[in-house]
């Protein structure tokens, strides 16, 4: 939650309550878990019509609610700070039956008056002078936005139908393209944060090299130094900052070397003539030495910000069989053949001048895989892993139904761990005929025969 916002911006699902469903007198109440809820039951059960409907309300999907079978939602959310809100969706009758209207009303609990309180009139009775469907409905998934985030993952059965305003409808190759493509745009973020650090970094370089007021004896960093570690240290952070090695090894072997005559025990045996050079020597590894801990730092500042790519690249090529994913330089999801990504005995300038015909897109990467050459459970699989990896660093509900459909048996066991893993933060609500997606989350199931007695 920002300290800017009134309300919570992080909210989570914590019990769905849905009154006259399919004409049950009883209502059905399900008290989700804060990392996975789960639907099960027979064909015809009304599995997906049920979490459709709690779909339809979070995306305010107005003309599916005025047809589904049910007469009110009620959402409670749950915030980090234990804040509750609650998602009220009515529809309202005429004297004959017909749906009138549908209200959409959300109650900030901490706050004394409701959020927002918006109708939507069907088509019979909307008037001219009534917001028309599609404006209200963008000013009620603009309230939705400031407070929590949602992603339809169901594919298959919903085939070039978007289920939401900001996804494209079509098929999987289009939708594996559109997922990839913005996991491409947020890659390139990810690189725009390093590029800022790795500025300040090259900044406190520069800066290093003036008078510090901080009067610490030299020397006395250097005799904490390790030798071994720094020699690694100074080697690795020169080549990040792409020094080739034939151009500073024995520049740093001196540099060790210098080192180690200043340790404690070589002091004894150096001349008083060479107090000077010991002093310079002292200021220049001293100085150096800060660098390799700005260094560290900035690596493990790099880790960070790069952990939800790395993730990704690990966990789908854990997956794949008998294939690679990388990204290459422009952040493009490449996938292979195994083996055939290998170049090592390209010549460096060669292999320089090949990767760049790859990144301006003359020529493909070897062995390259069409994205559309994959099957279905591949796609279906990729899509999943790119839509968490977007979706990763914040609170987000994740719904699906029956994704578990194309996918093998070892993958639909992995795909709610791997979620997770990607996602930590994820809240996920499936729909599913699967024992292999529940497998280990036995108490978030809910069987839609216990709600039909």
């Amino acid at each position: 939650m920002t300290d800017q916002s009134p309300f919570p911006t992080d909210l989570i699902m914590k019990k769905i309550t849905i009154k006259g469903f399919r004409g049950l007198s009883q209502p059905i109440e399900i008290n989700l878990s804060r990392d996975a809820t789960f639907l099960i039951g027979r064909n015809g059960t009304g599995k997906t019509t049920l979490i459709n409907i709690v779909s339809d309300c979070l995306q305010c999907r107005y003309q599916s609610l005025m047809a589904a079978p049910f007469d009110s939602a009620e959402v409670i959310f749950e915030s980090n700070a234990n804040k509750n809100s609650v998602l009220t969706v009515t529809k309202n009758y005429d004297k004959d039956g017909d749906v009138e209207e549908i209200r959409f009303f959300f109650a900030d609990l901490e706050n004394e008056t409701p959020s927002f309180d918006h109708s939507i009139k069907s088509r019979l009775y909307r008037r001219s002078e009534d917001y028309g469907g599609p404006a209200s409905q963008r000013r009620i998934l603009n309230e939705f936005s400031k407070r929590f985030r949602l992603t339809w993952l169901a594919l298959n059965r919903a085939a070039g139908i978007a289920k939401s305003l900001s996804e494209p409808a079509g098929d999987l190759d289009a939708k594996l393209e559109h997922s990839f493509q913005k996991l491409a745009t947020y890659f390139t973020r990810l690189d725009s944060r390093f590029s800022v650090e790795l500025q300040k970094f090259q900044q406190e370089w520069f800066m290093s090299l003036l008078v510090s007021s901080k009067k610490e004896n030299a020397l006395s960093v250097v005799q904490k130094i390790d030798p071994d570690e720094e020699d690694r240290q100074i080697r690795e952070m020169l080549s990040g900052i792409g020094i080739r090695p034939n151009d500073y090894s024995s520049k740093v072997e001196r540099h060790i070397q210098a080192i180690t005559n200043l340790s404690s025990s070589k002091l004894q045996h150096l001349h008083q003539k060479d107090e000077v050079e010991r002093i310079t020597d002292s200021y220049d590894i001293s100085k150096l030495h800060f660098l390799v801990e700005q260094w560290l730092e900035l690596q493990k500042t790099k880790a960070e910000i790069y952990s939800t790519k790395e993730k990704f690249v690990a966990i789908a090529n854990s997956m794949l069989y008998k294939k690679t994913l990388s990204v290459d330089a422009g952040n493009k999801v490449i996938l292979q053949k195994p083996g055939s990504e290998k170049l090592e005995n390209m010549a460096e300038k060669d292999l320089r001048a090949y990767r760049k015909e790859i990144l301006i897109g003359r020529i493909s990467q070897p062995g390259e895989i069409k994205y559309s050459d994959l099957s279905s459970g591949e796609k279906q699989l990729l899509i999943f892993l790119a839509e968490t990896a977007l979706r990763s660093g914040s609170p987000y509900i994740f719904i699906a139904d029956e994704p578990e459909l194309s996918l093998h048996i070892e993958w639909q066991e992995k795909l709610v761990p791997v979620i997770l893993e990607l996602s930590p933060e994820a809240q996920i609500f499936f729909a599913t005929h699967s024992p292999d997606i529940v497998n280990g989350y036995r108490k978030n199931v809910f069987s839609m025969e216990d709600f039909s007695i």
